[in-house]
């Protein structure tokens, strides 16, 4: 669970900070299974329109039913909510020629996809899913081995990723092998001392 600088996330409190900063000026709409936090003032800027606190009650269900619902509480607020729109999102970033963008299929269908992005002397990983009914099947390991090949074709020293303490990002990449490179902590006063 590391990041280009060798950071990594190991509270939840510093989440809960992320999701504070997405909510400010933000209508906060609290969804079935998580919450979505939307500046209608701003529906042509991707990051105006987050879903946060996504509960674990989700992925327990029909994925595409609550993947649907969400797309139509966006969609009231007037965000396209659109693959093309995320694509030409991904495609801007790529076209500076600093990120590249893969997509993971099987026989017949895509399962994932990754971002690759070199930093510093590493392959940075970004935007690695994969898609829930792929799960558990290899598919993130796989992406790994594709991410390292890439680095040693780049000859780059290895790859860093980012993951959240305990979520799935970081099962995969410990099950992949991958180390912790650090840690960001958190720091706080009570101001009762």
């Amino acid at each position: 669970m590391t990041s280009p600088h060798g950071l990594a996330i190991n509270d939840k409190l510093l989440l809960a900070s992320d999701a504070a900063y997405f909510s400010l000026a933000a209508e906060v709409v609290k969804l079935d299974g998580a919450h979505l936090f939307v500046n209608p003032k701003f529906t042509e800027i991707p990051a105006a329109c987050v879903v946060t606190s996504v509960s674990k009650v989700v992925s327990d269900g029909p994925f595409s039913d609550w993947q649907s619902m969400v797309e139509r509480s966006i969609r009231d607020y007037g965000f396209e909510v659109s693959a093309e729109r995320w694509v030409a999102f991904e495609r801007a970033k790529c076209q500076t020629g600093r990120m590249t963008a893969y997509l993971a299929r099987d026989v017949s269908r895509a399962v994932g996809t990754f971002c690759i992005l070199e930093h510093r002397g590493y392959l940075r990983l970004k935007n690695l899913l994969v898609h829930p009914e792929a799960r558990r099947q290899g598919v993130g390991e796989r992406i790994i081995r594709e991410a390292l090949r890439l680095a040693r074709q780049m000859e780059l020293e290895g790859i860093v990723a980012f993951a959240v303490s305990d979520g799935p990002g970081e099962h995969l990449y410990r099950s992949a092998k991958m180390t912790q490179g650090g840690q960001v902590i958190e720091w706080r006063k009570s101001g009762v001392d």
